[in-house]
């Protein structure tokens, strides 16, 4: 079912190339849900491996085309933290795009976004201070 809705999902950004608008595409996997019955090339191991792979697809073919992909999950069926770690590890690796410096959180700010959270959000509040201070010592010289 995953490689199925993964290539659909490839079609319709390979379709809007060159459209000169925004495309939000919402791809709702199955997989987190069991019990399920994987395609024979992924018979034998393990979830991550077959989620991470398909989310890396749709990533690949975002960025081929210059688009950014925010990935989220529906944890209300996630019975623990660790299960919410492995699905973040899995978009990192993948290069799904998120918020994770203060450049990232400004050009969100600029899209009109007024709340944003991200793993990061005590550096990039550290980062914020350091460069509102040399600022502020710049226009004082």
């Amino acid at each position: 079912m995953l490689p199925r809705l993964t290539g659909e999902a490839i079609s319709v950004i390979e379709r809007r190339r060159g459209a000169g608008t925004p495309l939000m595409l919402y791809l709702a996997y199955p997989a987190p849900h069991t019990p399920w019955l994987p395609s024979p090339a992924f018979m034998g191991k393990s979830d991550v491996e077959y989620v991470e792979r398909d989310v890396k697809a749709v990533c690949d073919e975002a960025h081929r085309h210059g688009a950014r992909v925010k990935v989220t999950f529906e944890n209300d069926f996630m019975p623990n933290d660790e299960i919410k770690v492995t699905l973040c590890q899995i978009c990192e690796r993948a290069g799904a795009d998120g918020v994770r410096d203060l450049d990232g959180l400004i050009k969100v700010r600029e899209l009109g976004v007024s709340r944003c959270g991200a793993t990061a959000t005590a550096a990039m509040l550290d980062d914020h201070r350091r460069r509102e201070a040399a600022e502020k010592a710049s226009l004082r010289t």
